[in-house]
């Protein structure tokens, strides 16, 4: 599967490395370069990476050049010819090694190593070709081997540079899924290459590369171009460097590189430099750090033959090194997230790491904090230190590949503000400033990762859309008509176009506008109310819009869905001033999930159902106000909520 470029071999020469040395495109292309100058310390030491392949050529200088306790191959197994001596006659083994953990050597005046090289590393010789098939039950017995073997060798990774098939989605019940979610339940990350295929008649990755548990690593070469002969489709996880640059081969050689069997052990070794920096970290967290902070790359831009017009994620790792010490240093999760808390919103992403961003009505600025997948809180952080006013108003987004940001409102300056996490810092901007604009903001992320939003310009009574396109903002009005655009709600639907439901202040009338294009946008009214606010708006599985939303004058909760191609409008709940900070979701059933808030019970309250079938449940009492509510995949909801004993923000789930 794997094709490797044989020439140019020479002999490894000991030389003295001098900083004026430059490195490999692909070390420089990840920062690696970057993290060996400025935090040296995170090099993998004391974790160990398995290697599952044609074994390694432990003898090698940059390998460590032994095997055993005390050297960088510390154990292994040759389960093809069933021996303790997992020796590599093939080659490709070791340059999978070499990777991940090759000490630092020079070559025609460039600088490589592994990606880890203090980690350690374990050999277990599958094969000993890798254009081989490897039966089933051999590749299990491997697998349970690391099982029985983690804590001996302190295993917090393992990398598979082969597979077999064409899969579009990831796979549950893959024939090595029961093994690969035993390591995942104890820690262990597993990544596994994509596959040489390219794209074919249909997108698909190999296997296990497509298997739940574990990260599907395409690859890219040094100029971050994905390679033509790199397999994709949506269950690939991220992008790595393939080739431009070299590694170990047998008897002391270095040979050029070339293919995704080169990108995953990247994957591998990065994981174990997170796992050196907090050793619990979890499989999950690693990836969704990993994607975080990785640079966006779209297939179909710069690429060669066929792209898949699909965003992934490609390798950052000195800032994936400093988002795990935001996430994951020994000060996180001191301090109360949320306390004064007022307005606030929350996501979830793909891997299930909570983020969270808060109003703090004491200090009057805009605070983050993520949660880890097993309930760890990160280090709180300032969104904003301008010392002005800000955050009253806010919505936060996540891209596709689960990188935070926020739209806000500069109360002191009356202006549009947006704020994105670069690695781990902050980076805001002033988007619209005339006068008082940008209340009321609610910021989506299009199908190509830009961010639109639209929000209330005040002083003008207009709805507003600010959206990145080809890294420039432009403003755009959406309605003019009388005093329009509080409380907007923006969605996005399966086609890529935008809807947003907001009040047109000067009737009190609900609305709704949806994008005809790109740049025209189509206004309808939904419900001739005289006062609709917390509006919430979700699109079902047909692209319907659903909205749920308070109806100020009977002070009532009420729904509508778009269906038969009218609006029909419902009354929920009308116990009087019900409905506040309504949140929406629309299960794949078609039923409604709201949460809400009963002011005169003081309490959080659900209601689920359709048009006219209702059933209520009181969630939280008392409390209950500044709610918002995210479901991203499962069968749950993870809602915020203030409750009025304690004074803060509180996250549950439903």
């Amino acid at each position: 599967m794997t094709a490797v470029k044989i020439s140019l071999i020479e002999v490894l020469e000991c030389r003295r490395l001098f900083d004026a040395v430059p490195w490999s495109h692909a070390a420089t292309l990840i920062g690696l370069d970057v993290l060996r100058d400025q935090q040296p310390q995170w090099d993998g030491l004391g974790q160990t990476v398995a290697i599952l392949d044609t074994g390694i050529d432990y003898t090698h200088p940059a390998l460590g050049n032994g095997f055993g306790q005390g050297h960088k191959v510390i154990g292994g197994y040759d389960f093809f010819d069933e021996d303790d001596n997992p020796m590599d006659t093939q080659g490709h083994g070791t340059q999978v090694a070499g990777a991940v953990a090759a000490s630092v050597f020079e070559v025609n005046g460039r600088r490589h190593s592994g990606i880890a090289p203090g980690a350690n590393l374990v050999a277990l010789r599958i094969t000993d070709r890798i254009d081989n098939l490897v039966p089933d039950a051999r590749m299990i017995t491997a697998l349970t081997w690391i099982s029985a073997h983690r804590e001996e060798f302190n295993i917090s990774a393992v990398n598979v540079s082969f597979g077999f098939g064409d899969f579009e989605k990831k796979l549950s019940d893959g024939v090595f899924a029961s093994q690969l979610q035993s390591l995942r339940d104890a820690g262990v990350v597993v990544a596994a290459s994509t596959g040489n295929g390219g794209i074919r008649e249909e997108d698909g990755i190999q296997y296990p590369a497509a298997d739940m548990n574990v990260i599907a690593v395409g690859a890219t070469d040094g100029f971050d171009v994905i390679t033509e002969y790199s397999q994709r489709s949506e269950a690939t996880d991220i992008l790595a460097p393939g080739e431009d640059f070299r590694s170990t081969s047998l008897s002391g050689r270095t040979v050029p590189v070339n293919g995704t069997s080169f990108a995953s052990p990247l994957i591998a070794g990065a994981a174990a430099i997170l796992k050196q920096i907090n050793p619990l970290i979890a499989p999950a967290d690693v990836l969704s750090v990993l994607r975080a902070s990785g640079k966006d790359n779209k297939d179909g831009d710069d690429e060669f033959g066929q792209g898949t017009e699909l965003r992934f994620p490609r390798l950052q790792i000195d800032n994936a090194v400093t988002l795990t010490q935001a996430r994951f240093s020994p000060a996180a999760g001191i301090g109360e997230v949320g306390e004064h808390g007022s307005a606030n919103d929350l996501v979830l992403d793909k891997q299930g790491v909570l983020h969270f961003v808060w109003y703090d009505s004491g200090t009057r600025n805009l605070q983050y904090a993520s949660r880890s997948t097993t309930g760890l809180w990160s280090v709180k952080q300032i969104v904003d230190d301008s010392g002005e006013d800000v955050g009253g108003y806010l919505s936060l987004a996540i891209d596709s590949n689960g990188k935070p940001s926020v739209a806000y409102f500069n109360g002191t300056r009356g202006d549009l503000r947006f704020a994105s996490l670069e690695g781990a810092e902050w980076i805001t901007r002033t988007l619209d400033a005339k006068q008082s604009v940008g209340l009321y903001p609610s910021l989506q992320f299009d199908k190509n990762n830009d961010p639109q939003i639209a929000y209330y310009h005040k002083a003008k009574g207009d709805l507003r859309l600010a959206r990145r396109q080809n890294d420039v903002w432009e403003i755009r009005d959406i309605d003019t008509n009388g005093d329009s655009g509080r409380s907007p709600s923006l969605a996005i639907q399966a086609n890529g176009l935008f809807g947003v439901a907001y009040e047109n202040s000067s009737t009190g009338r609900l609305k709704y506008a949806y994008q005809f294009n790109s740049n025209r946008w189509t206004t309808l009214t939904v419900d001739k109310t005289t006062g609709a606010s917390f509006i919430s708006l979700q699109f079902d599985k047909f692209s319907r819009p659903n909205i749920s939303y308070y109806d100020a004058t009977p002070a009532n909760l009420k729904f509508a869905r778009f269906k038969n191609q009218r609006w029909a409008t419902d009354t929920i709940t009308e116990d009087g001033a019900v409905g506040l900070y309504s949140q929406l979701s629309v299960e794949q059933s078609g039923e409604a999930v709201i949460l809400f808030y009963d002011r005169n019970a003081n309490a959080l309250q659900l209601a689920v159902g359709t048009l006219g079938q209702w059933d209520l449940t009181t969630l939280q009492e008392p409390g209950g106000k500044f709610i918002k509510a995210k479901r991203m995949g499962g069968d749950r909801i993870t809602y915020s909520y203030y409750d009025t004993i304690e004074l803060q923000l509180k996250i549950s789930r439903v």
